[in-house]
């Protein structure tokens, strides 16, 4: 298992560089890190820390972070990204969690 600063570290590299390729074309790419790098450290911390308070079995644990931060990245890239509109978003931060997610799991 990752320890915190590396499930940090590999969060927003692997969300960064695919919202890098996803966006590219559309914002500057120190806006796209910058962007994705606070997206993933101000969810990644309720992900690790708030969430397994709960105590629930680790399937539903991971479903319920995982939603919260696809919805709460989405709702950053709507505010951070003009024009984005809240359906790129959405497909965005869901594509950002899930290939973060996999690889993270697969490690």
């Amino acid at each position: 298992m990752l320890s915190f600063p590396q499930a940090v570290a590999l969060t927003v590299a692997i969300e960064a560089a695919t919202l890098l390729i996803i966006l590219r074309s559309r914002y500057p790419a120190p806006r796209i890190v910058l962007i994705a790098a606070a997206a993933s450290m101000a969810t990644l911390q309720f992900v690790w820390f708030f969430f397994p308070m709960f105590g629930l079995p680790y399937a539903y644990q991971i479903a319920l972070s995982e939603f919260f931060a696809f919805a709460a990245e989405a709702t950053i890239y709507v505010f951070l990204f003009p024009g984005i509109g809240l359906r790129n978003a959405a497909l965005c931060s869901l594509v950002c969690n899930t290939i973060s997610l996999s690889l993270g799991l697969l490690l």
